[in-house]
């Protein structure tokens, strides 16, 4: 299937870039979904891709969640080399704490249903560093799968 093709058969999302690192993608049309046992939807989801992941390799994973979930905001968080070299952890969670409130919106009188997606070294030392954030913020641990 051709990229054109993909673009025309998966809903359209709204790109927000949060930071240079950090994109949001929502659905264009979003409708309220049902949570049921039987088929588990996540409200959101967190890609955490490889270390200086491009943009048209990151969008193959995206497409995908897209199609697989309509109605999931999809989270993308990318990783530096000045990251995993020398920026320190403090200054890597502060950046995170714009999209803490992400974490955190009720959905039904729940916390949300969140996906983690971790790529490689550098998506599990982001996603090591989105926890702490979020501990540190809500004293509480984040609940992902």
């Amino acid at each position: 299937m051709s990229s054109s093709n993909k673009a025309e058969t998966i809903p359209s999302k709204t790109i927000q870039q949060l930071s240079p690192a950090i994109s949001l993608y929502r659905p264009s049309n979003p409708t309220t979904k049902t949570r049921s046992s039987t088929s588990p939807s996540p409200d959101l989801i967190i890609l955490a891709p490889w270390l200086s992941a491009q943009p048209r390799h990151i969008t193959k994973y995206t497409y995908a969640y897209q199609s697989l979930f309509p109605h999931a905001s999809i989270l993308v968080i990318r990783t530096t080399v000045a990251d995993m070299v020398y920026r320190p952890y403090i200054s890597q969670q502060g950046d995170l704490k714009m999209i803490l409130p992400l974490l955190q919106t009720n959905t039904e009188d729940q916390e949300p249903e969140i996906l983690l997606h971790m790529f490689s070294n550098a998506g599990a030392h982001k996603a090591s560093q989105l926890a702490r954030a979020y501990q540190a913020q809500t004293h509480t641990v984040l609940s992902a799968g």
